[in-house]
């Protein structure tokens, strides 16, 4: 049994003990007496586990806390850093394929992602679909200009 369920069961057996030896005691000034020594005997029973922690349990429990809370944390930056970058990855798509599209050309983009100070920017895209070479040359210059991407790292396959 878990030291929880150890715990509970401790207290509800208590509290039906002085329950059931309660009710065998008549009115009076000893039923109040026993009735005082039960609470006393319950809360003692309550407070049990409380006596016995120590400062080396505290600590312990303190520390094992503190490195779930720095686990999760660190999950969570994680989590951040690829929505983030799912995010601008998805917003340059979009912008280089209504470009494309304000031209009547048909693409595929992806976009390379990189980090600067851990925050997620563009540093190269792979194109693919037919278009002419003077279009590719407007569109990656638009692509270099507005997104940051060096037009050598800018990969354009033909279908």
């Amino acid at each position: 049994m878990t030291t929880l369920k150890l715990y509970i069961l401790s207290v509800t057996v208590t509290a039906l003990y002085v329950s059931i030896c309660s009710t065998f005691i008549s009115d009076g000034p000893v039923r109040k007496t026993a009735s005082l020594i039960g609470s006393l005997i319950l809360v003692l029973t309550v407070l049990a586990p409380m006596i016995k922690i120590d400062e080396t349990t505290i600590k312990r429990a303190s520390n094992e806390l503190q490195r779930q809370f720095d686990l999760e944390m660190s999950k969570l930056a994680v989590d951040d850093h690829t929505i983030m970058e799912d995010v601008i990855r998805e917003q340059c798509e979009a912008y280089i394929l209504d470009k494309a599209e304000e031209e009547n050309m048909s693409l595929e983009v992806f976009i390379i992602m990189g980090s600067e100070s851990d925050i997620p920017i563009p540093v190269g895209a792979e194109i693919t679909g037919g278009v002419s070479e003077v279009q590719q040359k407007a569109l990656s210059r638009i692509i270099s200009e507005d997104l940051g991407i060096p037009l050598e790292m800018q990969e354009w396959k033909m279908n």
